[in-house]
Formats: structure tokens, sequence, C-alpha cells
């Protein structure tokens, strides 16, 4: 039953409060004395349509809120939670209808933001408005319907009904996006296999992109490579005298004296080091002297190779981790494509159950 209600700058009610007991309530007085107001109150929690004009001259904010005791009224407390709404053990639920002279009005239920149809719904089970020519709820086109429904002890049944038709529009809305994915599919699949076949056999690998242009780089500067590394190591080893033999000689001068001064002593650390640096250099300069090669084709195969990659690239535009992505995308499509039969007639066996 209806505890509390409250009128919040609607017409000429700047803040009014109405407290209710068990029984009948009457409320009575002359023309004027604020008897309709209250019932359109009632009526804007029923969901009710709402003027703006009704808002209080001068406010921008008007509302109207009911207190409700669900004591003794499993329906509207089924209602209520069938519609996700949390009702304490009090069980005790309030609305609240907020209108705005500027933009969209507001309903609340228990505090949370709701929507107009919860309102209507909640809201009609708890308060029916009549007067001389109509009842609003007898109007609704649901009544009759929800009214025999429940005479009749139907509610399991018509619940049952509802999560069997819900699951069949979900049925019929996910069979026709699987007919369009597939009839789209049939126009698309000579182009996604021709894609697919062309890169799974260009076996793309980003650690081999960036290898082939250092590769292409020293095939095509091999003999300046070879000339440089060449030179470079009679300096250091084959020379006479050559950086090592200096540096050895220098040591050997400077250990003589070894012990006698900290100084001399740091300096021929370095001096060791810098000799077993050159060494190690030495040694990677004839590593990459033994396995250049000056090889024309191999030199074309590589650059065929680099420019397949670039063709890919510039053709899909995206990037050799992006094309990989691609082609597993498309034998995902492909592999769909090939199983729409059976989707369809596995969707169409759910529907018609």
């Amino acid at each position: 039953m209806l505890r509390q209600l409250r009128v919040v700058n609607v017409a000429l009610a700047a803040d009014v409060a109405v407290g209710f007991d068990e029984g009948l309530t009457v409320l009575t007085g002359e023309t004027g004395a604020g008897k309709s107001l209250i019932a359109g109150a009632l009526a804007l929690l029923a969901g009710g349509r709402a003027e703006k004009d009704v808002i209080r001259g001068g406010e921008e904010l008007a509302f109207v809120e009911g207190v409700f005791d669900l004591t003794g009224r499993p329906d509207a407390l089924a209602a209520a939670e069938a519609a996700g709404l949390r009702v304490g053990e009090d069980e005790v639920l309030v609305l609240r209808r907020e209108l705005r002279r500027e933009g969209r009005g507001r309903v609340l239920i228990n505090g949370l933001v709701s929507s107009q149809a919860l309102l209507e719904e909640i809201g009609g089970r708890l308060i029916a408005v009549q007067s001389q020519d109509q009842q609003r709820r007898l109007g609704l086109p649901t009544f009759a319907a929800d009214f025999l429904d429940g005479a009749l002890g139907l509610g399991p049944l018509r619940r049952e009904l509802a999560g069997g038709l819900a699951a069949w529009r979900a049925l019929e809305a996910d069979l026709a996006q699987r007919r369009r994915e597939e009839e789209f599919a049939r126009q698309q699949l000579d182009m996604w296999t021709w894609q697919h076949r062309e890169l799974e056999q260009a076996a793309l690998d980003p650690a081999e992109e960036a290898d082939l242009a250092e590769r292409i780089a020293v095939g095509r500067g091999a003999r300046g490579l070879l000339e440089a590394a060449a030179a470079a190591l009679e300096g250091l080893t084959e020379g006479q005298p050559s950086a090592v033999q200096l540096l050895g000689e220098a040591a050997r001068k400077l250990e003589k004296v070894a012990g006698t001064s900290a100084r001399l002593d740091e300096t021929l650390r370095q001096v060791l080091d810098a000799q077993a640096a050159a060494e190690d250099a030495a040694r990677g300069l004839e590593r990459f002297l033994d396995g250049i090669q000056m090889d024309p084709e191999r030199l074309d195969e590589l650059e065929q190779r680099k420019a397949l990659y670039e063709e890919l690239q510039r053709k899909y535009r995206r990037d050799v981790t992006g094309l990989l992505a691609l082609a597993e995308d498309l034998a995902g499509r492909i592999g769909r494509q090939v199983g729409a039969a059976a989707d369809l007639a596995e969707l169409e066996a759910r529907r018609a159950a």
C-alpha cells in the first residue's frame, strides 16, 4: 500500500507530503484545494503522461515520490524481482518521477535510475487511477491477458512461454544473421581463398624481413666490404709491424717496471685489454671475410624476396605482422564458410524445436 506521497514544485504545491494509513483515505475540500493535484501526482507515479506546464512557476525541477509497502503483495514483489529491482527485507519500494523544464525527466526506483516502461509496469500494479469516464489500467492492452493469467494461476507457464518465445526470437535473429553471413561469404570465397593461398605461399617471417635488408646491403657492397675488411685485418695482425705486435711490444716494456707505479700498472692493464680487443676484432674480420660471398645470382634472389615483402605490404596495406594476422583471419573465414551448411541446419533444427 501507499505509505507516503510527496509532491514538490508541481502546479501550486511547493513541497507537500501526505501520509497514509491502513484502510480508506478520503481527501475532501473546496474547489482549488488541491484534490486533483494529489490525484495527478498518483497518475504520474503510475506512468501517466507528464506535461512540462505542470512544473511550478519559476522552478526548473519538479518531482513526485511515493513510498510503497509491498507486504502482502507477492505479485508486486515478483514483478520487481523479475525486472531486476532490489527490494530490501522491509519490502519497501520508492518510486520517484522527475520533470524538468529543460531536457528530459527521470525515473528512479529505490534510488536507481530506471525507465518509463518499468515505471508503468511496477507503478501500474500499485496504483489504479479511475475517473468518471475512464479506468486507466483497464485501458492497457495487456490488462485482460494479465488479469486472466493471474486468475488462472498461469504465472509459471506464462514465464516459461515468455522464455521460449525469447529463445525463438533470438534463434530467428541468429539464423537470419548466419544466412546473410553465408551469402556474403559465398560471394567472397574465391577471393578469400586466393588471398590466403598467396599469403601462405609467401611464408612470411618478420625476422627474415629484417635480415634481408642487411644481407642485400652486404651483397651490393661486397667488393668494397672485402677490401675494407682485408685492409683492417692487415693493419691489426698482418702488417709489419701490426697493431697487435705494437701493443704487445708496449705491454712487454711496461711489464718490466710493473709494480713500481700504480698509474703505470693501470696503463699496462689498458694496453693488455687493447691487445686482446684487437685480436678479437681480427678474428671477427677473418670470419667475415670467410663468410662473405660475391654471388650475383644469390643477390638477385634476395632482392626478389625483399620485393615480395614490399609488394604484399603495399597491396594489403599492412606490415608483416598484420599480413600474418590477415592470413589467419582468412583461414577462419574460409573454414566457417565450409561449415556454413551444417551451422544453418543446426540453427533451423533448434528453431523448429
